[in-house]
């Protein structure tokens, strides 16, 4: 104690909040530390190491084990940490943790393979697929037993890259796990719509009762089969559906065989949300298909199932247009997620996604102003293609013009782009030409627009996306909108009418929107009343500064102040030419 008062009034040292000391510049350590020899350095490292043993900080225990050279210590005390950190769902410093620990392990340590594989399941927790699927390619070129088999970390790895938007990659991976299983991709979106009929007809034969088996008592086999239709099914849900549905009713099938209930709750839930891509006519049976993965995820008591089983109900009402009720679904998923450790996971990224395409369409710009920058930046730190690309495309990109910036809007769109897939056709694709068309409306530039649209709507066609019901509403009242502002009205009419024949109350309201904006002012005027009745303001407050720009009169002045200083309060820049997006105006220079 005197000798430490000493040193403190020598100002050699100085204490720290937690009875701590160090040197008192930096300095002073140095000279210090070059004084003594590299035993006695050690040694000191070995006696830090003994007193800070039960502290929390104990990667600084390694540290000053490794330092000492007792490096085979400083691995198992690493090991030890990232378990810890594993359990308390820190992922990133798990995987910090479990890397050092490999830098320590001589190459020839036979534990190294497992530690690899624990690394990339922790990568995967972050949210970080890319890396993770590195490492499990890693783990296989490691020697040493493993928990897993080489194909399921094959398998894995395929499905870290098809989550994480490198959908190159992930296809060639994943073709050769199911090579090995042998299953195979349909070779074209044709082919797996035919695959996906007989195989709803299988289920429908056969019913969905199934007999309850542990685990354990299923051939493993069987499982990875099970778990590699998991895999393609939901890493293209999302990009080439088609494909991933016909694989998802072959999850379906097999889990129901199987009877392992985890997994046939899992495959429920996803049938539930793939189902529902039919639209209005599917609603119904979309929703008893939740009701029994909730029954089953609830009975077990997994939090993840739970908020998978949300996430698929959220699915379920945005594709019928029911925003407020997918907006809270998903939001109830987030946080489910977020309880069980899964806050970065693909399911978790996507109820995310889900909840500002809702915001969207409910009109709370204002939500989406906020949000969609903070997702993005998470996103890019993550290295997560997909969610960059879907925030920066589609209706996510209606922030960067409701702020006032369509070339910023213009440019986010081309560099998610920039990085995608171009072998075939994707729903990005069909993205960002939508989020191109909608900046078109907004500056009024319309040279490109419908060529864009009628090529983009054939490629939906020979991709089979126009089957489902939700890009049919909206690449329609898009197409419509491009030919009101060419001034083509009957064409647009047309595309009206094939919105009506949907049977879907949004879609009603947008083909009122077409008629009114064509010249029918009692249209305009109901489609406004729609538009409220489904709760879509931006399209309502857009529909009524039209209406209010035709009536001429004190009640039109009316409406276009109250449309105006809506779009206003929700942080809008330029409320006419946002508008313009949603309801052109046939006279595009005098916005308004």
């Amino acid at each position: 104690v005197e000798s430490l008062a000493l040193l403190k009034s020598s100002r050699l040292v100085r204490g720290l909040h937690d009875d701590r000391v160090e040197a008192w510049h930096d300095r002073i350590r140095e000279t210090v530390v070059k004084g003594i020899d590299d035993e006695r350095t050690r040694s000191l490292h070995a006696r830090l190491a003994e007193a800070l043993k039960d502290s929390a900080d104990i990667d600084v225990v390694a540290w000053h084990l490794g330092a000492a050279g007792l490096l085979e210590r400083a691995a198992e005390t690493m090991i030890e940490a990232a378990r810890r950190s594993v359990a308390q769902l820190a992922f990133e410093r798990a995987a910090v943790l479990f890397e050092r620990a490999l830098q320590l392990l001589p190459i020839d340590d036979r534990r190294r393979k497992q530690l690899r594989i624990e690394l990339a399941d922790v990568w995967a927790s972050a949210g970080r697929g890319a890396i993770s699927a590195q490492s499990y390619e890693l783990a296989l070129t490691e020697a040493g037993e493993a928990s897993v088999a080489e194909l399921e970390m094959r398998r894995r790895a395929a499905e870290q890259l098809l989550r994480s938007g490198h959908i190159d990659q992930g296809l060639a991976a994943v073709n050769q796990v199911l090579s090995a299983m042998g299953m195979a991709l349909a070779k074209t979106p044709r082919r797996a719509l035919m695959a996906l009929a007989l195989r709803r007809v299988h289920i429908w034969l056969r019913g969905r009762s199934f007999e309850e088996t542990p685990e354990t008592h299923i051939a493993p086999a069987m499982l990875q089969r099970i778990d590699a239709c998991w895999s393609v099914s939901m890493g293209l849900s999302m990009v080439d559906t088609i494909r991933g549905a016909s694989f998802q009713a072959r999850q379906l099938l097999l889990a129901l065989d199987a009877g392992e209930p985890n997994r046939v709750t899992r495959a429920l839930a996803a049938e539930a949300a793939f189902v529902a891509t039919a639209g209005i006519n599917a609603e119904k049976k979309a929703g008893r298909l939740v009701s029994e993965a909730r029954e089953l995820a609830e009975r077990l008591s997994d939090g993840g199932l739970i908020g998978l089983v949300d996430f698929c109900a959220g699915l379920t009402r945005f594709l019928v247009g029911r925003w407020r009720e997918a907006a809270t679904y998903t939001a109830q998923a987030e946080r489910r997620f977020a309880e069980v450790g899964s806050r970065l996971s693909w399911e978790a990224a996507n109820s995310r996604l889900f909840t500002v395409w809702s915001l969207f369409y409910l009109g709370d710009i204002a939500g989406l102003s906020v949000r969609i920058p903070a997702l993005t930046r998470e996103a890019e730190e993550r290295g997560d293609r997909y969610a960059v690309t879907s925030l920066r495309c589609g209706l996510a990109n209606v922030a960067l013009l409701a702020a006032g910036d369509p070339a910023g809007a213009r440019e986010a769109v081309a560099s998610a782009m920039a990085g995608w897939s171009t072998r075939s056709f994707h729903f990005q694709h069909y993205w960002a030409a939508l989020s191109e068309t909608m900046i078109d409306l907004y500056t009024c530039e319309y040279g490109k627009s419908l060529d864009r649209m009628e090529r983009c709507m054939r490629a939906l066609s020979d991709s089979q996306l126009l089957r489902i019901q939700n890009v049919r509403v909206e690449a329609r009242s898009v197409m419509a909108r491009v030919l009101l502002a060419l001034g083509r009205f009957d064409e647009a009419r047309a595309q009206a009418a094939l919105l009506a024949r949907e049977g879907v109350g949004w879609a009603d309201a947008l083909a009122l929107l077409v008629e009114g904006l064509a010249g029918d002012e009692e249209s305009l005027r109901k489609s406004i009343e729609a538009f409220d009745r489904h709760e879509m303001a931006l399209f309502s407050a857009s529909a009524r500064l039209r209406l209010g720009q035709r009536q001429a009169n004190a009640v039109g002045e009316a409406n276009v102040r109250a449309a105006t200083a809506w779009m206003i309060a929700q942080g809008v820049k330029d409320p006419g030419h946002l508008a313009n997006t949603l309801a052109p105006n046939p006279a595009p220079r005098s916005l308004g």
